[in-house]
């Protein structure tokens, strides 16, 4: 960079002083008009939402400033001569010259074109050539693009070139582009520095800050450091008396908790010495023998109570019954394999050659033997008479041995106390001995406890003054911290000064002066030069897209006499269209869109011309409604058109009688023709007086307060062709009154 900066410094030294001048007080390339087209307000021409240019108004093409000797000299007609040649769609522009215009406060050159009217919704594409022809010899200086735009070139008279060819013009678009950039950052870094110097004055508390002139160093920094520092001794020795203040309050806890735990293990240490004072000191008792009555008597409950669940006895049901259990209420279990549910099952058949009495029999002999109780149950004889008999000792026998179970469960309760009733004296040493080793570990608690309790107890936890609470440090905290920020403020906006001067001084002139210099070299270097003899003329493109703004809407409302605006109707629906000035509605349509409504353009003017009918009004009041309609309303019926009776006051009462008012059209040879009987003369849903026609086609209508002196021939100065209409919006003899809207 520091290379082509030197390349460009040295560019910057051939050209001449002419040009060093108007690079310094002018720089196209930020203008950002230049190249643009305007509409008569200034403002950017092209539709935000189209891109387009309206119709029915003048436009401006921003050459450059009129202060600038490459462009002004377009406007001496003994240099040069202008002309438009208009290649396609030329006849949608008119009025091509070169103008001066002033813009917000510069006076531009510029070419002045108008767009003609037209009531399309297309599109137009719109080629134009603009002529420049030397009537001296000149130098035509091209711009190369930059930024996107394409300038309009430089002319001045022939003389000598300074053009340097040192570097491509791409190279010195490149370096300028680059300068530009630099010298906005710079720019906005001195902007940034400004606006922090502003902000730290505020922290510091200076108040007498002056972005204008602002002050190396803030009065009384040091003022600003003494305090932080003397409030921050004061937190500090706040907090540390806050501390040590709950430091003994936290000794002084663990103290009292260190008493009441040696005060628990105390108690502790008297239970355990109780406990081992009450143990007693005889042999203890022999329980071997009780011991060994006890496991044979269990396993003859075991084999018992086996013997009795298989047989179908629920055994803990019928020890519960105890004394109450009889063979009629015996509590069985419900395993179908039991001996009591199989005979019970089979001793309920009626048939008796039903009745499975060898199964029976079956069961009963695998079930006795030696030794077996169920040797004296029967077995059922080969008549099989005898079911109750085998039944009844079945059941009983179930009964006894039941009862028996119950005794033998008794015993086995009384033995195990008698052996339960030995054993404390049997484990009395070995009680002994963990009561014993408790106690040393106890001892030993206490011991650790008593060690700490007492250094505690010596310590000095008396308070070291006044109490501090956590507010009074907090409050000292926060007026430390502010005063240590306002401090570092002032001594930050001191080194933030150092670094904004040099950004003001330095850099920001510097960046200035290297954008200057890559301009200079830029817009002259990378300049392309010829010469146009006299006689020889310059050519300069353009290409336009001019298209009326399109509407899709059912409630329209236009103001009188706005133009670049088309509207396509909502199809099979009832649309309203509506015209008003600053008073309010001036006239209204309403109608029923056809099914392939397209777009048209309800345009209305109420302004008369010199050279239209007002000498055929001498003596009564006369209003002008001129609409412009392509070519007709698409409507399914003849759409009902209102205008708002002119002669009604302020409280909508007419100031005319009805019978005075008559209603004249002019007809397609410009003649007037009296069409008040074809008018409802009455009120709208709103109240308002309007007079109504039904008509597809929108013409040009007249209203006065008597009839018109009309001649034997038709006025000259009317166009015949109402679809090309001449309203002259800027010459209003007897604008529309207040209609009381």
């Amino acid at each position: 960079m520091k290379k082509l900066l030197a390349l460009l410094l040295a560019v910057a030294c051939v050209l001449s002083l002419n040009v060093a001048a108007f690079a310094a007080a002018y720089d196209i390339y930020t203008d950002p008009v230049v190249g643009t087209i305007l509409n008569g307000d200034g403002e950017p021409a092209y539709d935000s939402g189209y891109d387009t240019l309206k119709p029915g108004d003048d436009y401006y093409y921003i050459i450059g400033p009129s202060s600038v000797a490459g462009y002004d000299i377009l406007t001496d007609k003994g240099v040069v001569r202008f002309s438009m040649k208009k290649k396609t769609n030329g006849k949608l522009v008119s009025g091509a010259d070169i103008v001066e215009k002033r813009f917000n406060g510069t006076r531009y050159v510029c070419i002045r074109f108008s767009i003609k009217d037209n009531f399309s919704a297309d599109e137009y594409k719109v080629e134009m050539e603009a002529q420049i022809k030397a009537r001296k010899d000149l130098i035509v200086t091209h711009y190369p693009s930059l930024g996107g735009r394409d300038f309009f070139p430089m002319f001045k008279l022939a003389g000598p070139s300074a053009r340097s060819a040192d570097l491509t013009p791409e190279q010195l678009g490149a370096a300028y582009e680059q300068a530009v950039k630099e010298l906005a950052a710079a720019e906005n870094r001195q902007k940034d520095l400004l606006n922090e110097l502003k902000q730290l004055a505020a922290d510091a508390g200076y108040a007498a800050f002056s972005p204008g002139s602002p002050v190396e160093k803030i009065p009384g920094v040091d003022a600003l450091k003494a305090e932080a520092d003397r409030l921050q001794k004061v937190y500090e020795d706040l907090k540390a008396q806050y501390d040590a203040e709950q430091k003994a309050q936290s000794l002084t806890a663990e103290a009292e908790k260190l008493r009441q735990q040696l005060a628990d293990l105390d108690a502790k240490i008297r239970e355990v010495n109780d406990q081992i004072a009450a143990l007693p000191t005889e042999q203890p008792a022999d329980t071997s023998a009780l011991q060994e009555a006890l496991t044979a008597l269990k396993q003859n409950i075991s084999g018992l109570t086996g013997v009795l669940t298989g047989l179908g006895v629920d055994v803990d049901g019928a020890l519960a019954l105890g004394e109450g259990l009889s063979t009629g209420n015996l509590p069985r279990t419900q395993d179908p394999n039991a001996l009591l549910n199989i005979f019970a099952s089979e001793n309920a058949k009626e048939d008796p050659e039903e009745k499975d009495a060898a199964g029976v029999n079956a069961i009963l002999r695998g079930l006795q033997g030696e030794g077996s109780i169920f040797n004296d149950v029967p077995l059922i004889d080969d008549e099989g008479g005898n079911w109750a008999a085998v039944g009844g000792q079945l059941w009983t026998l179930a009964v006894n041995q039941a009862g028996q179970l119950g005794a033998m469960r008794a015993q086995a309760e009384g033995l195990q106390k008698q052996i339960d009733d030995a054993a404390p004296q049997a484990g009395n040493a070995a009680q002994r001995q963990a009561l014993e080793g408790q106690l040393t570990t106890l001892n030993g608690d206490r011991a650790k406890l008593e060690a700490r309790y007492q250094e505690l107890t010596a310590a000095n936890l008396a308070p070291l003054g006044a109490p501090v609470t956590i507010e009074q440090v907090n409050r000292a905290k926060a007026d430390a911290d502010a005063a240590k920020a306002k401090s570092d403020a002032a001594v930050k906006y001191g080194e933030t000064y150092l670094l904004w001067a040099a950004q003001k001084n330095t850099v920001v002139p510097a960046a200035q002066k290297a954008k200057d210099e890559a301009y200079k070299a830029y817009f002259e270097g990378a300049t392309q030069e010829e010469r146009l003899q006299s006689g020889k003329t310059y050519y300069h493109a353009f290409k336009l897209y001019i298209q009326n703004e399109n509407r899709v809407d059912d409630d329209a409302t236009f103001t009188i006499g706005e133009k670049g605006v088309v509207i396509k109707p909502v199809k099979n629906e009832r649309n309203i269209v509506t015209w008003e000035n600053a008073d309010g509605p001036v006239a209204s349509m309403t109608f029923l869109a056809d099914s392939d409504a397209d777009y048209y353009c309800p345009r209305l003017s109420t302004r008369w011309n010199d050279a239209d009918y007002l000498d055929y009004f001498h003596d009564v009041d006369a209003y002008l409604f001129d609409f412009v309609d392509n070519p007709r309303v698409p409507a399914a019926t003849r759409p009902t058109l209102s205008l708002y009776n002119p002669f009604v006051d302020e409280d909508g009462d007419l100031t005319v009688r009805e019978s005075r008012i008559h209603v004249y059209e002019v007809d397609g040879d410009g003649e007037l023709v009296d069409k008040t009987h074809l008018f409802n003369f009455g009120e709208n849903d709103d109240g308002d007086r309007v007079l109504s026609i039904r008509t597809f086609t929108l013409g040009t209508y007249i209203v006065s307060d008597g009839k018109a002196d009309l001649p034997e021939r038709k006025p000259s100065g009317r166009p015949a062709d109402v679809e090309k209409p001449t309203i002259e919006v800027n010459n209003n003899r007897k604008p529309v009154p207040n209609t009381g809207r």
